[in-house]
């Protein structure tokens, strides 16, 4: 019985020595590691600096990455059409007269468009990006304060909406899609690690900044 004790005993303080190695090198890697904080305000160009960081340091991206932000990129159409014949309303400059319905039909319905853009639809932003008035709202972009990304994926609407398009690097930098929650990127940078940690810019997401200051090497705060 003594000598099962004892054989116990000894595991036990193995198990525990262990232990403590482990997170004895967890506390050096830690010590090393350079944790960098980026904050943003919506459209302040954070969600392309992360992923410039993932082109750079992360071999950029992979097979899932562009199937996401496929979708994201071709509803950034919609979206860019919707936000450009709302600009023609506030500048007052007026459509053609045969754009006029299927404008106000385009903003009704196009918020109802889930998953595949139908081909209808993309008839329908096609007709208005060569609307005059859409072209002169975008060239106004900055009493609107309308991104130059906006006229990039109309200008390319038939490649993007090709049923074989694969989204280049420039695509997926120049996208929008709103950061929510928290995300985190690793890499080894020079002998390195570093820790990137992209918190959600919209308004709501705010109050939850305050939790990741905790040993922040760096901040980097982008301004709109």
């Amino acid at each position: 019985m003594g000598s099962k004790v004892s054989k116990d005993k000894i595991k036990r303080q193995k198990r525990s020595e262990q232990i403590d190695e482990e997170l004895k090198k967890q506390a050096e890697a830690y010590k090393k590691e350079v944790k960098l904080l980026v904050l943003g305000t919506g459209e302040s160009g954070k969600s392309t600096f992360i992923k410039q960081i993932q082109i750079l340091f992360q071999n950029g991206f992979g097979p899932q990455d562009f199937k996401i932000y496929r979708n994201v990129i071709r509803h950034n159409l919609i979206d860019h059409t919707k936000v450009l014949i709302k600009g023609t309303r506030k500048l007052d400059i007026p459509l053609l007269q045969e754009n006029n319905k299927l404008a106000q039909k385009f903003l009704k319905e196009a918020q109802l468009v889930k998953g595949q853009i139908p081909s209808d639809t993309i008839s329908n932003i096609k007709r208005l990006w060569n609307d005059p008035a859409l072209k002169i709202t975008f060239n106004s972009r900055s009493e609107l304060q309308i991104p130059d990304t906006k006229g990039l994926f109309l200008d390319d609407l038939d490649r993007i909406t090709a049923s074989n398009y694969q989204p280049t690097n420039n695509d997926i930098l120049s996208c929008r899609i709103p950061t929510t929650g928290v995300r985190m990127l690793s890499f080894d940078h020079k002998g390195s690690p570093w820790r990137v940690i992209d918190v959600g810019g919209q308004r709501s997401e705010r109050r939850k900044w305050i939790h990741h200051f905790d040993n922040v090497s760096v901040t980097f705060m982008l301004l709109p």
